[in-house]
């Protein structure tokens, strides 16, 4: 069984921990790719349908301003305000779940209402070309707004219980 969870602290104070609501289709045909090394094809955050390889690029924690509801099919943050590399992550397991934490931590220098999370992929397109891939796009339960000078960090914490 895979869990995850979307947690945000906002100037060092925990601001809001809910269960992740979807891994979007790419994060399947993601793992299926890297298990089997097969060729699919998948929607890039830019929107072009292209091939699935691997690649040693960084993977990324964005945020945005949209509250339109999760789909299966998003291959992009609906409105990003930023997107950037994982600072930091780690894997861990108690008894028999394995646990993997991924973080990033954003300063502002504008207000915003951040109502969206993501979880990105680093891939290679071939050509020499890296891309983000979507995995996972979270809805809030409600906004956390942000002025400038706030600090916010964005922990993603996915677990597989075996």
């Amino acid at each position: 069984m895979i869990k995850g969870w979307v947690i945000i602290s906002k100037n060092g104070k925990l601001a809001r921990i809910q269960k992740m609501k979807s891994f979007v289709e790419n994060f399947l045909k993601m793992l299926v790719r890297d298990i089997f090394y097969c060729d699919l094809k998948v929607y890039y955050a830019d929107g072009e349908y292209r091939n699935l390889f691997n690649s040693n690029c960084r993977g990324k924690i964005g945020i945005g301003s949209s509250n339109e509801p999760v789909s299966k099919e998003d291959y992009c943050l609906k409105e990003e305000i930023k997107r950037e590399n994982i600072e930091a992550w780690e894997i861990f397991s108690v008894e028999n779940t394995l646990y993997l934490k991924l973080s990033k931590t954003f300063s502002f220098t504008e207000s915003y209402e951040i109502w969206e999370t993501g979880l990105f992929s680093c891939r290679y397109r071939g050509s020499g070309e890296t891309g983000d891939l979507l995995i996972a796009r979270d809805v809030l339960e409600s906004s956390i707004s942000v002025n400038a000078g706030d600090i916010i960090n964005v922990t993603y914490l996915i677990s597989i219980t075996i």
